[in-house]
C-alpha cells in the first residue's frame, strides 16, 4: 500500500473506533501510552503489541511488525514471528486480540476484487441444525471421489480466487443443491463477500442473499443447515429469498474462520444426509489450502522487504566507520543500533586535512527504509560540501536548501555537526534541533554543549545556519547521542533522560567506557527488550593522538 493513508476498519470485535495511524506509524497496544490504543480488559492485547509503520518515509510501504505481544498477532490469519515486519495489502485482515480489522487505503480499497452480497435474516419457520463433527456421516463413494478430485486441483491454485472457484464448484456437486459460493463477513452484518461461485443455471452469475442465520450459527465453528419444515407463508425471508434447503460450513485457517462454505436451494426436497458433511469437507480442504498459499504469500512479502532493507543496511555500512579507532588522529567510540530494522541515525567522522577532522551525529525524521536512504543522502552530501572547503554554517545552509527540494514534507534531520580542529584545540560547532551533546575534561567533569542552534535541516528552505566556536578542554572528550537513547522507555513509561545519560558517563574513563556505559544502563532500563527507535552513541577525544 504505498503513498496511502491506511486505516484499520474494525469487522469484529469489542466495540471500539476504526484505527489510524499517525503518517509515519505508531504503536498499537493496551497502554495508553500507545500511539493506537486497544482497551482490552482480557488482557490478550499486550500494552505495546504491534508496530504499523512506512519502510520509505511518507511515500512508502506499510508494514507491520509484532513486539513480542503475549498472545500473538496474525495477519491474515498466519501468526507473524516477533520483530519480523510484514507488508501489508489493503483487504488484508489483521487480528489484534479480540478484534479482527480489514486493512484500507483512502477509499477502502481491497485487495482482490470481489462481490459483496446482501444476508438476509429467515423467519420463524426455518430451522437451524448444527452438526457435530462427531454426528457427521460417513462419505458416498461419488462424493469421496469429488473430494480427491478437488484435493488434486487445489493443488494447483495459485490464489485464493483459484481456491474459492474451485472448492464452489466442488461444492456444488456434492451436495446436489442448486447453488454454491464461498463467503466471508463484509463491512457490515448484512453483506457477505463472494470469493467464488458455482450454479447449476449456467446464466445465474451470484448468489444474490444468503440465509444471516445459517452464517451465524456456522460462525460459531461448526457446521450447520436449514430445513424449512414449516408452512412456507410464515418465514419470511423464505419467501423472499425462495431458499428452502441450505448448508454452511466454516473455513478455518490456524484457528481463525476466514470464511465460509454455503450452498442452498429453492426447490424443496429432503436431505440425503451428507450434505453436511461434504459441505464440512470442502470446507475443510478449501481451509488447507488457503492457510498455504497465505503463508507463502507472506514469505515472499517478508523476502522482498528483507532484500530491500539489505540493500540499505549495505549503503550504512559503508557510510559508517568500525565501532573503535582513530579518523584524522582524534580517537573515537561509536555503537548504532537499529530501533526498526534500518537505522535513521548516522554518525561519520571525516578528515578535511591534515588538522581537522568533521564529526556528524543526526537522526532523520521517520524509520526504516526510507531513512536509512535519506541519511546516506544527507551524510554523503554533507561531507562533499565541507571537503570542498565550505566552512560548516555554510555547508549546513546549501544542505537544508538542497534537502528541502528532495524531501517530501515532514522529512527533516535533526543534527549536531562539528569541525575539530585538534592542533588549536577549537571547533566549531552548529545544532540543528539536536541538542544531545556532552563535554568532558581532563578532570571527568562533564558538561553539556550549549549552542545557539537552529531548527532541524530541511524543515524549512530559507533556513540560514551560524556555525559557533566552541573551545574544545584540553585532553577531554565529546560525547554525542541520538534522541533514541533520551527518549527509551521503560515499562512504566518512564524516558530514559539527561540525569541518567549523565550518571552513565560520570562512571566512565575513556572513549569506549562511554559507549559501554551508556549502552549498558540504557539496556537495564529498557528490560532487555528491543529499543523503541535507533540508538547512537559516539565519543570522540577532543585532541589528536600524537599530541598526547
Amino acid at each position: 500500500m504505498p503513498g496511502t493513508t491506511l486505516r484499520l476498519r474494525v469487522l469484529s470485535g469489542p466495540e471500539t473506533a476504526d484505527l489510524e495511524p499517525p503518517a509515519a506509524g505508531g504503536i498499537i497496544g493496551r497502554s495508553a501510552t500507545s500511539d493506537m490504543v486497544l482497551p482490552d480488559k482480557t488482557a490478550t492485547v499486550s500494552r505495546r503489541h504491534a508496530r504499523l509503520e512506512r519502510t520509505g518515509g511518507l511515500s512508502g510501504d506499510w508494514v507491520v511488525t509484532d513486539l513480542g505481544s503475549r498472545h500473538g498477532t496474525f495477519l491474515n490469519a498466519v501468526p507473524l514471528s516477533e520483530g519480523a515486519p510484514t507488508p501489508l495489502t489493503a483487504g488484508d485482515r489483521l487480528r489484534i486480540g479480540p478484534w479482527e480489522f480489514r486493512v484500507e487505503g483512502p477509499r477502502g480499497e481491497t485487495r482482490h476484487p470481489t462481490t459483496t452480497m446482501a444476508s438476509m435474516e429467515d423467519g420463524p419457520g426455518a430451522a437451524v441444525t448444527v452438526v457435530p463433527e462427531a454426528r457427521l456421516g460417513s462419505l458416498a463413494d461419488t462424493q469421496l471421489h469429488e473430494l480427491m478430485a478437488l484435493s488434486r486441483a487445489l493443488q494447483n491454485a495459485a490464489s485464493e480466487e483459484d481456491v474459492a472457484r474451485i472448492a464452489s464448484r466442488a461444492l456444488l456437486s456434492g451436495v446436489g443443491l442448486e447453488r454454491a459460493a464461498l463467503v466471508r463477513p463484509g463491512a457490515s452484518a448484512e453483506q457477505v463477500e463472494v470469493l467464488g461461485f458455482a450454479s447449476v443455471d449456467p446464466d445465474e452469475t451470484g448468489p444474490g442473499r444468503v440465509s444471516r442465520s445459517v452464517l451465524r450459527a456456522a460462525a460459531a465453528g461448526e457446521a450447520v443447515h436449514l430445513d424449512e419444515q414449516h408452512d412456507l407463508a410464515q418465514a419470511a425471508s423464505v419467501m423472499t429469498m425462495g431458499v428452502s434447503r441450505a448448508v454452511c460450513a466454516p473455513i478455518r485457517v490456524a484457528d481463525a474462520i476466514v470464511a465460509f462454505a454455503y450452498a442452498d436451494a429453492r426447490s424443496s426436497g429432503g436431505w440425503r444426509g451428507e450434505e453436511t458433511t461434504f459441505c464440512a469437507a470442502v470446507a475443510d480442504l478449501a481451509g488447507l489450502a488457503m492457510a498455504n498459499l497465505r503463508r507463502s504469500a507472506l514469505e515472499v512479502r517478508q523476502a522482498k522487504l528483507l532484500r530491500d532493507l539489505s540493500v540499505a543496511r549495505d549503503v550504512q555500512s559503508r557510510l559508517t566507520p568500525a565501532g573503535s579507532g582513530t579518523v584524522g588522529g582524534l580517537r573515537y567510540a561509536a555503537h548504532t543500533s537499529a530501533g526498526r530494522h534500518v537505522a535513521g541515525d548516522f554518525f561519520s567522522m571525516t578528515p578535511l586535512d591534515d588538522r581537522r577532522t568533521a564529526v556528524l551525529l543526526g537522526d532523520v525524521s521517520g524509520k526504516g527504509l526510507g531513512a536509512g536512504l535519506l541519511m546516506a543522502i544527507v551524510q554523503s552530501h554533507l561531507e562533499a560540501l565541507l571537503l570542498s572547503g565550505a566552512p560548516l554554517g555554510q555547508a549546513v545552509t546549501r544542505l537544508n536548501q538542497y534537502l528541502s527540494t528532495k524531501s517530501s514534507a515532514n522529512e527533516f534531520v535533526t543534527m549536531l555537526a562539528l569541525v575539530i580542529d585538534h592542533a588549536s584545540g577549537e571547533a566549531q560547532c552548529v545544532d540543528a534541533g539536536h541538542g544531545l551533546g556532552f563535554l568532558c575534561d581532563a578532570h571527568d567533569c562533564w558538561t553539556a554543549i550549549d549552542v545557539r542552534g537552529g531548527i532541524p535541516v530541511g524543515a524549512l528552505p530559507e533556513s540560514v545556519y551560524q556555525h559557533e566556536e566552541l573551545p574544545l578542554p584540553k585532553h577531554g572528550r565529546v560525547v554525542l547521542l541520538s534522541d533514541g537513547v533520551q527518549e527509551q522507555t521503560n515499562d512504566l513509561g518512564e524516558e530514559f533522560g539527561m540525569n541518567r545519560t549523565l550518571a552513565a558517563l560520570r562512571r566512565s574513563d575513556s572513549c569506549e567506557a562511554d559507549v559501554r556505559e551508556v549502552l549498558n544502563a540504557l539496556v537495564a532500563f529498557a528490560g532487555g527488550r528491543r529499543f523503541d527507535d535507533d540508538v547512537t552513541i559516539a565519543a570522540v577525544e577532543t585532541h589528536a593522538t600524537r599530541d598526547r
